[in-house]
């Protein structure tokens, strides 16, 4: 049960935390994400995201909380491993 409460709190902040940010420099055209959750306790998101920029800009920030205290106020620290950013055509972007 913890483990399913942690990883929907983390569900929550990943996905909604960056749309609340500089909202009106861009929007979304389609948001979809992939959540599988493996048996030792990581799981892995795959996401596709769309923007519509309304001025000039050069991608977006994707801040994702690693350190944060749970509902027991113990400290805890997310290992995250990005495999791969790439553009609609599947060039690969630095990151």
């Amino acid at each position: 049960m913890k483990k399913l409460l942690f990883v929907i709190s983390f569900v929550f902040l990943f996905f909604l935390g960056p749309s609340m940010v500089q909202a009106q420099a861009f929007e979304f055209d389609y948001f979809d994400s992939y959540i599988e959750v493996n048996q030792d306790g990581t799981f892995d998101v795959v996401e596709d995201i769309a923007i519509i920029f309304n001025t000039q800009r050069r991608g977006i920030f994707r801040e994702i909380p690693i350190k944060y205290k749970d509902q027991f106020g113990n400290n805890v620290r997310l290992d995250i491993d990005i495999q791969s950013v790439s553009s609609a055509s599947g060039e690969q972007i630095p990151y």
